[in-house]
């Protein structure tokens, strides 16, 4: 068990060295209402004033380093409107997330610097190890922005690793995580920056790149309608749905998932080194505990018609006593999301810090 309340957050910028229903398919979790229960400190707007003029001198200092020395990285800080739960806590402002959710062009929102071509990113996940992302912008930059911009303003600290479709080795799909829990982040998020068209990118999804997770909208004409998947051609190529909405959520491929490619998933970013590893480890635990997310099992009446346990149809839900095990998205929605994670799903690791670095204009 890791309780929030004693999460070592951080995140740290080094600055540069030089479908069918049964189908586990990649969905954003629907909507629900919710409000922050964090206020912007007094003096936030004070300080954000310092933190866009610190954000010009350090866009400078980009260049400036680009040009020097590689072995001498400077750190970033945390938003100075960083809120604490307590001592050793610090998460973003709720209020300053939505904030930013609702004008991505206002003081402070729009990253430490322009997006650049290609960085790193870890992520600390404690006792369970890190995992290293490479991102390439050139993949496909609209989500890469996206990337940089949450991954820099420290968005994905303290999401859960919420949906594990991980059995074994031979029976893997996909680990995914970036729903925040602070009340009303997520949904501001998702209401207001989502990609509402389908992308394409120059990579695939083969075991361990890292694309973000999207809604969809099942293919075909219906009565009187022009066929809903139209306006994503023809960057979806597919017949049955097409993919689209990305906001904040991820995945990462543990399995070579290229019948993904046609319909939208657009990878940005690689695993380096023992990511995967880490990842699959934590799968063995995780993935048999809790599995595939509520949405994606068969309904309690579906349930309710099965002889026997195990028998899903989907390989990665998880059912015992009746009860479908795996965490239910709109709960993440919620205003108490944090003490829904924290009572039924204390094994979840969180993401306790992010490091960018590797940074390259």
């Amino acid at each position: 068990r890791t309780p929030s309340a004693t999460l070592a957050t951080s995140v740290r910028v080094m600055l540069p060295a030089v479908a069918s229903p049964r189908q586990p398919i990649l969905t954003r979790s629907s909507t629900v209402e919710g409000k922050s229960g964090l206020r912007k400190p007094r003096s936030c707007s004070l300080l954000l004033l310092i933190s866009v003029l610190t954000n010009v001198v350090l866009a400078v200092g980009l260049v400036v380093l680009a040009t020097r020395s590689r072995s001498s990285p400077a750190a970033l800080p945390l938003s100075p409107c960083a809120s604490s739960i307590d001592s050793k806590v610090v998460l973003p402002v709720a209020s300053e997330l939505i904030r930013c959710a609702n004008n991505s062009l206002a003081a402070g929102c729009d990253g430490w610097s322009p997006t650049p071509s290609q960085w790193d990113v870890e992520f600390d996940f404690g006792r369970h190890g890190t995992v290293l992302m490479r991102a390439h912008r050139a993949w496909q930059p609209v989500y890469a922005e996206r990337f940089w911009e949450l991954s820099t303003n420290g968005y994905y600290i303290g999401t859960p690793l919420y949906r594990f479709n991980y059995r074994d080795p031979s029976t893997r799909f996909i680990v995914e995580f970036g729903v925040s829990l602070l009340p009303g982040v997520q949904r501001a998020w998702d209401d207001h920056r989502s990609v509402e068209r389908a992308t394409t990118s120059s990579a695939s999804n083969t075991r361990g790149t890292v694309a973000f997770a999207l809604d969809a909208v099942n293919c075909g004409e219906t009565e009187g309608a022009a066929d809903p998947c139209a306006p994503h051609r023809p960057a979806c190529s597919a017949g049955d749905y097409c993919a689209y909405g990305g906001s904040t959520q991820i995945y990462v491929n543990l399995a070579d998932n290229t019948h993904l490619d046609p319909r939208g998933f657009s990878p940005i970013a690689e695993v380096l080194g023992d990511g995967l590893a880490v990842l699959e480890r934590i799968g063995e635990r995780i993935g048999n505990l809790y599995g595939e997310v509520t949405e994606l099992c068969p309904s309690q009446e579906e349930l309710a018609a099965l002889s026997s346990e195990g028998s899903l149809g989907n390989p990665y839900c998880i059912l015992r006593n009746g009860t479908k095990q795996g965490v239910d998205p709109a709960r993440l929605l919620e205003p108490d999301a944090e003490a829904y994670i924290e009572q039924k799903f204390a094994e979840i690791p969180r993401v306790r810090a992010v490091t960018v670095s590797n940074v390259h204009p």
